[in-house]
């Protein structure tokens, strides 16, 4: 991601919350968000290493408790929008 796509896409906090396969558990990643969730899509993340995450087709998309919550076929993921140029999420 060049750093013009830097400061165009919201930066995130993801954080895998639960999945069915062996190694899932809590997992965080911090990148820039290709594009909202949306249900029937993967939601994909850049991260800072030039790698990127892709989530399974997404099910559903609530807020609880003020968080963004994505539901996938396998896993929960919450969706945290961070300060541009820092790691402080907008909620804190």
């Amino acid at each position: 991601m060049t750093s013009t796509q830097e400061g165009l896409a919201p930066k995130v906090s993801l954080t895998r919350v639960n999945g069915t396969d062996a190694g899932s558990g809590k997992r965080n990643f911090v990148g820039w968000e290709y594009c909202p969730p949306q249900v029937g899509h993967s939601y994909m993340v850049f991260l800072n290493d030039d790698g990127l995450i892709k989530t399974s087709q997404v099910q559903k998309v609530i807020t609880v408790h003020g968080r963004l919550v994505i539901k996938t076929l396998n896993s929960f993921y919450n969706v945290e929008y961070l300060l541009p140029g820092s790691l402080d999420t907008l909620s804190q």
